[in-house]
């Protein structure tokens, strides 16, 4: 009797913490589920965002707004999201920054709250080499790259190039040495890299936040990759252009500080290109099935040019000439003068030869975008924009980013995707929303 009391007493007591066991694995189960609505909600503002970016888009839900989980055709949660928009961050990278609070909240009527900053951009925000810098051969002395910087190759700078105001985003490895600099004591750069930073002996650098050291100067350092593909410019885009109403030439045209040749055919008020007042006027999109030349060979000639356009050729572009807006300044880019230069093979920037060119006095100020590589000459100085798959840099060689400028492309460029980097993500207490 005694015996089965106690094994009562003893069930009882078992059952009443299997059962508030089970009550709290429930009670867990349920702040997970909230968890993961906050993270959802986060994840679809996060397409809404790209979907606007893109112009798929007339705008944003105002903040705050709700949002339901859905699986199997049944709501199993829900999500409400605000958010706060600036157009431009100067502290990270000067693209567009959201903060992003989302509360999820299970059926059960369990709640989590996470929060995240973002910005968001794409390659016309860096100046970007796809596969390498230089084949991935050192890169050649005193070049430098003063901006944003992109590439899925390695670096190496034993030549003595430097990379500066960054961020700076490598996907392979950085190999230093021979005077080589990332950033500056005063400007450390951010970088983000898939591999390691090494030295000429193949001594791994062990990197961290606020690292200065060596001719490196690191403000944020992050040991991951934002992943993005490369351009493409195939005959899918040409016949875009055509059918928006590009001008056409069928073979080569050649550009001098006086004459076009040949005249492009269907040009009308939207898509020119012209000379007049002493300028390289042009606007719209002027489609070469050849190659364009610019200027000419062992011929010293600046063409300033006006107005909004992209020359764009099938082939290869070569670039004799100075060109820079005629109002070129401290911040060139207004809104109504830039030229983009677009290729489907090569660009190739041959001015060396002039001589006292830099940052206030560039050999050229505009946009190039090529399919294949941007080739550069010994002693250019290029502001404005460079994307390629390939860039070679040239001895003495400088390529300054202008911000601000993917505001002003047209909107003929090439499609990009977009790289979203997450400056933080935390959870909050309920009380800290």
């Amino acid at each position: 009797m005694i015996i089965g009391i106690v094994i009562l007493i003893s069930v009882g007591v078992l059952s009443s913490f299997m059962i508030k066991d089970i009550r709290f694995i429930k009670y867990d189960e349920e702040k997970l589920k909230a968890l993961n609505f906050a993270e959802a909600g986060i994840s679809n503002f996060f397409l809404e965002i790209v979907k606007y970016n893109k112009g798929e888009t007339e705008g944003l839900p105002e903040s705050p707004f709700t949002g339901e989980v859905i699986s199997n055709e049944e709501v199993i949660g829900t999500y409400e999201i605000n958010y706060l928009f600036s157009p431009a961050d100067e502290d990270y990278y000067n693209m567009a920054s959201y903060e992003i609070t989302s509360k999820g909240i299970d059926l059960s009527g369990a709640e989590r709250v996470v929060r995240v900053s973002i910005t968001l951009g794409d390659i016309y925000d860096f100046i970007f080499s796809y596969d390498y810098v230089n084949g991935g051969e050192i890169i050649a002395s005193q070049s430098g790259i003063y901006g944003p910087f992109f590439t899925k190759g390695s670096l190496d700078l034993r030549g003595g190039a430097g990379f500066y105001i960054g961020p700076l985003i490598v996907e392979g490895d950085i190999i230093t040495g021979g005077n080589s600099q990332i950033g500056t004591p005063l400007e450390p750069v951010d970088i983000f890299i898939g591999g390691d930073v090494k030295d000429q002996s193949g001594n791994i650098i062990n990197l961290t936040d606020n690292y200065q050291s060596e001719g490196i100067y690191i403000r944020n350092y992050n040991k991951d990759l934002l992943d993005i593909e490369s351009l493409l410019i195939d005959e899918n885009y040409f016949n875009e252009l055509i059918s928006t109403g590009a001008a056409t030439v069928d073979g080569n045209l050649t550009i001098t500080s006086q004459n076009i040749d040949p005249v492009p055919v269907n040009q009308d008020s939207n898509n020119y290109i012209r000379i007049e007042d002493n300028r390289l006027k042009i606007s719209g999109n002027i489609l070469v099935n050849g190659d364009i030349i610019i200027g000419r060979n062992n011929r010293k000639e600046n063409i300033f040019y006006e107005g909004k356009g992209n020359l764009i050729s099938k082939n290869n572009i070569i670039d004799h000439s100075r060109i820079i807006p005629f109002n070129l300044s401290q911040n060139f880019f207004p809104e109504s003068n830039l030229l983009v230069l677009t290729a489907g093979k090569d660009i190739s920037f041959l001015t060396g030869t002039f001589s006292n060119t830099s940052y206030e006095n560039p050999n050229a100020a505009l946009a190039s975008i090529a399919g294949n590589r941007i080739i550069t000459e010994n002693n250019e100085h290029i502001r404005g924009l460079m994307i390629g798959r390939e860039i070679i840099l040239s001895e003495n060689t400088n390529i300054y980013y202008e911000y601000g400028i993917s505001l002003g492309l047209p909107s003929s460029v090439p499609d990009t995707n977009f790289i979203i980097f997450n400056k933080y993500w935390q959870e909050l207490s309920l009380t800290q929303q």
